[in-house]
Order: C-alpha cells, then sequence, then structure tokens
C-alpha cells in the first residue's frame, strides 16, 4: 500500500486512517553521512554484544581449525591512516568486512589485481579514480574506517585476476570469506555496475521517504481488500491475522530496495547474503540492516514492523531476493540454524539452487563456483561427503534431484537456456555442466515438492555415475560426467505449438507431447518442462525422444502424479542428453497411472523398452 499523503492524518476510506508515526528522527539527507554511518555502528555493536545466536555462531566460526590455525583470507586490504596497501594474511584471526557490489561489464573500468600489480599493491593500493579506484570502493573504505574495522576483503582486489590457478583456489573459498567476516556491505544502490565507478554506492534521499506511518482499522480486514491493494500492509503489535487494530503502511516497494535490486540477480551474490553474519545494505532510499536475530532500517531503527512476526527475521527474507527474480513462491531457509521444512532435508538445497539458478553470471561456467560455499555448509548439515556432490545433485537425493523444471516465460527472445556450446564437446574451460544437473541451464527452476513430502513409488534405480572435479569437489567439473539409470523408457512426439496473440503471460511457443500411438495425453493433465525454449528459425518438432517414468504418487488421495524425464538420443547407442521433464496428473484413480497393464497410461504409451539408459 502505498504511504500516505503529506500531513499528520489521511483517510484511506473503507474504514482505515493512517497518522505519521515516530520512527527514528535522526537521519540525515546523505547515507554517506555521519549521521547514517553512527546508526550503522550501533546497529553493529547491538549485535555483536546483544544477540546471543549472532555471538555463539560467529565464534564458533572463529575458533582454531583442526591444525590450530585460524581461517582467513589469503589476502586483505589494510586501511592505515594515509591509504591502503594489500596485506597478505598471518596465521592469526583477523576482524575484517567484505563488499557484495556489481562490476562494470568492462571489467577494465575498475582497478584489479594482477600479476604485474601485486608487488605495488602489497606497498601501497592507489585510491584514486584516475587509477581506476572505484568511488564503491573508495565508500565501502569510508564504511570500515568510521566502523573501526582495519581490514576489508574485494574480490577484484584480493584475487588475481590475471591468474587460473589463484582464481581456482581462492574462487573456491569465497563462501568461507563471507562466512567469517564481521558483517557484508551491500552496494544496493547501483542499479548499473557501469555508472557505480563514478557514483558509489551513498545516495541523497528525500526525508519524506523515511516517515513512517500508522494504519488504524476500524473493522476485520477481508481477503479481498488485501488482494486489491493492501499486500504491503503488515501488523506492527505482532497479530498473524489481517483483523482490526494498529498497521504499518509501508511504500509497495520496500522489499524491493534491498531484495529486489540489480545486485541481487548477480549469481555470486546468493551465498554471499545467505552466509554473511551480518549484512548493512546501502539502498536507494536508506541503510537497512540484517543479522540472524534481527532486520531494522534507519525509519525504523530497532526493529522493522515487517519483519516483527517472523518467528526466525532473519531467515524470513533470506532467499526474497531469489524470489523476486527466480522461484515462484517464498521459502524460509532457517540460516545457519537449518530445521526440516520437508521430509527430505535435500529439497532445501533444491529451494536455493533453483532459485539461484535465475541469477546472472558473467562467466557461465562458474555455475557451481558461485555456490560451492552453500554447497560445503549443506555437505556438513546432511552429513554427507564431499564425493556424494554431483555437480549440484547430493547423491542422497537421488533421483529427485533430477527432477527440476525450467520456466520458459520471461526469457529475452533468442536467449538461450542452455548455452549453445554445452551440445557441441565444449572445451574444458567452457564446460559448465552435464544436461542432468541443474547447473546446465541458466534460468529459473521449479520442483515438484509433492515429490519430497507425498508417499510415492520410485520407478528407476541408479546403477552408476560418474563427475570429476576440476579441482574443488564442489566447484566446476570435468566433461565426461554421466549417470546410468535403469528403468522403463517410451517413445514420444514433442509438437511445438504457437501461442494466440493475445496470450499473457505465456511464450510465444509452448510444447505438446504425443505418445508414440499417436495420441496427445491432454487429459492427463499434463505439463511439459523442455530444458530450452523455442528458438524461431532454429527449433522443430522431434519424433525421436524418450521419456522415462521415475516417480508415481502413491497415496490416498484422488490426485495422483508421475513424473517423468524427457531424453534426447545421440550418435552412441544408449547414450542420451536430458531434453526436460513431464509431470502428469489428476484427479483420477491409481490404475490410470499402471505402465504395465491396459489401462489408460499403459494403453496411450508404446514403444517400450526396458533399458539402462547414459545420460550426459
Amino acid at each position: 500500500m502505498y504511504r500516505c499523503p503529506s500531513g499528520t492524518c489521511s483517510d484511506f476510506g473503507n474504514g482505515i486512517e493512517a497518522h505519521k508515526y515516530a520512527g527514528n528522527p535522526t537521519v540525515s539527507e546523505w547515507t554517506g553521512s555521519d549521521v547514517s554511518l553512527d546508526q550503522a555502528r550501533m546497529w553493529l555493536e547491538g549485535c555483536v554484544h546483544g544477540h546471543q545466536q549472532c555471538r555463539a555462531y560467529y565464534d564458533i566460526l572463529n575458533l582454531p581449525q583442526a591444525d590450530g590455525s585460524w581461517f582467513r583470507p589469503k589476502r586483505l586490504i589494510e586501511i592505515t591512516g594515509n591509504g591502503m596497501r594489500l596485506h597478505e594474511t598471518l596465521n592469526r584471526p583477523y576482524q575484517y568486512v567484505t563488499l557484495s557490489h556489481r562490476w562494470p561489464s568492462v571489467a577494465d573500468r575498475i582497478l584489479r589485481l594482477t600479476t604485474t600489480n601485486l608487488p605495488d599493491f602489497l606497498f601501497r593500493i592507489p585510491g584514486e579514480a584516475r587509477d581506476g579506484f572505484s568511488q564503491v570502493f573508495a565508500d565501502a573504505v569510508r564504511v570500515c574506517r568510521h566502523l573501526g574495522v582495519r581490514y576489508l576483503w574485494i574480490d577484484s582486489l584480493c584475487i588475481i585476476q590475471d591468474s587460473p590457478a589463484d582464481w581456482q583456489q581462492e574462487s573456491g573459498r569465497m563462501g568461507d570469506v563471507y562466512k567469517h567476516a564481521l558483517f557484508n556491505v551491500a552496494a544496493q544502490s547501483i542499479e548499473d555496475g557501469n555508472t557505480s565507478v563514478q557514483e558509489g554506492m551513498f545516495r541523497t534521499r528525500s526525508l519524506s521517504t523515511l516517515e513512517p506511518w500508522r494504519g488504524i482499522a476500524s473493522f476485520d480486514l477481508s481477503i479481498e481488500a488485501w488482494e486489491s491493494g493492501m499486500t504491503q500492509i503488515r501488523e506492527g503489535i505482532m497479530k498473524k491475522s489481517p483483523v482490526a487494530g494498529e498497521y504499518f503502511l509501508l511504500p509497495e516497494d520496500w522489499m524491493k530496495c534491498f531484495a529486489g535490486t540489480s545486485l541481487m540477480t548477480r549469481g555470486w551474490v546468493a551465498q554471499e547474503r545467505i552466509l554473511s553474519p551480518r549484512i548493512i545494505h546501502f539502498t536507494r532510499h536508506e541503510l537497512v540492516f540484517e543479522c540472524y536475530e534481527n532486520i531494522a532500517s534507519e525509519a525504523w531503527s530497532r526493529r522493522h514492523p515487517v519483519f516483527s512476526v517472523q518467528d526466525i527475521p532473519r531467515t524470513a527474507t533470506v532467499l526474497q531476493s531469489l524470489e523476486l527474480h527466480g522461484a515462484r513462491s517464498p521459502v524460509l531457509i532457517p540460516t545457519p540454524y537449518l530445521k526440516d521444512l520437508f521430509e527430505d532435508p535435500c529439497a532445501a538445497w533444491y529451494t536455493i539452487a533453483y532459485a539461484y539458478a535465475g541469477t546472472r553470471l558473467t562467466c557461465p561456467k562458474d555455475k557451481l563456483i558461485a555456490i560451492s560455499g552453500l554447497a560445503k555448509g549443506f555437505q556438513q548439515y546432511i552429513g554427507a561427503s564431499p564425493a556424494d556432490y554431483l555437480a549440484g545433485i547430493w547423491v542422497q537425493s537421488l533421483p529427485y534431484g533430477l527432477l527440476w523444471g525450467a520456466l520458459l516465460q520471461g526469457r529475452p527472445p533468442q536467449e538461450r537456456i542452455r548455452p549453445q556450446n554445452q551440445y557441441q564437446d565444449p572445451p574444458e574451460d567452457q564446460y559448465q555442466a552435464p544436461t542432468w544437473s541443474w547447473a546446465s541451464v541458466n534460468w529459473r527452476l521449479t520442483m515438484n515438492k509433492a515429490c519430497h513430502c507425498q508417499p510415492h513409488d520410485i520407478l528407476v534405480s541408479i546403477e552408476d555415475f560418474r563427475v570429476q572435479p576440476l579441482t574443488d569437489p564442489f566447484g566446476q567439473v570435468k566433461k565426461g560426467a554421466y549417470i546410468r539409470i535403469k528403468g522403463t523408457t517410451y517413445g514420444i512426439k514433442l509438437v511445438w505449438k504457437q501461442a494466440a496473440a493475445n496470450s499473457k503471460p505465456a511464450p510465444k511457443f509452448w510444447a505438446e507431447v504425443w505418445t508414440g500411438t499417436g495420441k496427445f495425453l491432454r487429459s492427463w493433465g499434463q505439463t511439459v518442462f523442455p530444458d530450452e525454449r523455442y528458438i524461431e528459425g532454429e527449433t522443430k518438432n522431434r519424433d525421436d525422444l524418450r521419456v522415462m517414468p521415475v516417480l508415481r504418487s502413491n497415496n490416498g488421495s484422488r490426485w495422483k502424479w508421475m513424473e517423468m524425464l524427457m531424453l534426447e538420443p545421440t550418435r552412441q547407442k544408449g547414450v542420451y542428453r536430458r531434453f526436460g521433464i513431464m509431470n502428469v496428473g489428476g484427479h483420477i484413480g491409481r490404475e490410470w497411472f499402471e505402465l504395465n497393464t491396459s489401462n489408460f497410461v499403459g494403453r496411450h504409451l508404446a514403444q517400450k523398452r526396458e533399458e539402462v539408459v547414459t545420460i550426459i
């Protein structure tokens, strides 16, 4: 709901009045002012000294390791009284800050660490704009100075950018770098990495945007009222249902100021946001502080009302940024104290991974590297070994981890979901992932959560697999990865249909599946998720595809479902690439899903083969 008009009181009609509310009166027109940074210091000190959960987590992370050493980044920027220099760390703990920012489209526009300038940077890092020192870097240095932190970590200045060996080693440790930091500075106000070089992350704002309003409803708010424009009202008095009482009114775009920014479309930010113990978001309008026990802003300096009804404030929004660009529904992932939200704990991993899949990476081959820190943490949570991690999929979750679906809507025209070179034997250093892994595509994904929480039958068996990491077991993988599955396959035909001109929202073309008997299975309630969208002038109908039923519901409900893999043959017999998934369902009896009978599904499927397929 939009903020009230100017004045001290306004009548919204329908029994709702709004009044100005005294939030935080001590704010400045500039987000980089001493006043704003003093507020950030108070948040930080309150968390460090007063939040038991945050303190316990941070202390555990910073205990000596088994060999007696402490984790520390390989390099840090040391902020001295009259400048900066690159500091190669010693075996002792360091208190440091990290920066999340957007790179410019041309990397050479910002100062970067290289093998050539490394010796000079150990003596002095040039901090002037003419040397390429980005203004957002200068702003982060100002934050560190004001909050009394001596060391700062910035990816472009702490990893040697022209050294593949240093990049492979340090990129695999980036999750730990963010996890062990005192806090993270998130440059949310930057919409374009090219402008950050000159503009930085501090903004001048109108103080009227920080004036909170309190609404008083004289009647129970109906569902219709919420759906017709009041979805941004959140209770400010710890109530959990929309009833008569006091409410705080917020701008409709408040969440997008720090959870829906362009920074949050950057793939690396997913683990930076989740693993950082504390974050100070520098948004267009205000500073927002986020830790594991609280979320506050300059307008609501103690606790923001949007999160006052949540049991775990930090984790209630940990995926909000990803949800805006990826997952279709918000999911709460308590971090670092993960709880069982699904019968299968790996479902929590796939919720994160599938939302992350829709973010952007400058180098798509970094798909697995950019989430490797989260994968390491999850490995400990489920008690797995590094060998159980197969290019983004956990052995413990097979075959469920194979059943992701690409959401074709919203992709820019002619932009591929799976890079074309992945079909053409790409060079080793450009290989992204095998086609059966979600990491092989670059768009948002979905999954059938019923697979993880409803009784079902598994119709296949995993016979063998091979995945060899390039270096880090949670990072990039070598070519030649495969998985072998034993099951039953059936022949199908995929036909692309053109959507009506006025259909919204929908892709221009959508896929239908016909069975080997020439029957169209719309009556199943069929949903088809090809791994690639329709590319004009290139995509053709396919009559050589196979489907392999993987899971079939086995519950007392009349609603039944079945999940199938769609496979396309290669030139090698018995070897396939994943083409997509198909799920079917409806209010029908279980007997309709019997594959080996003359009932509905069994009658329509044809070209049956019992086989072991190798998917690459």
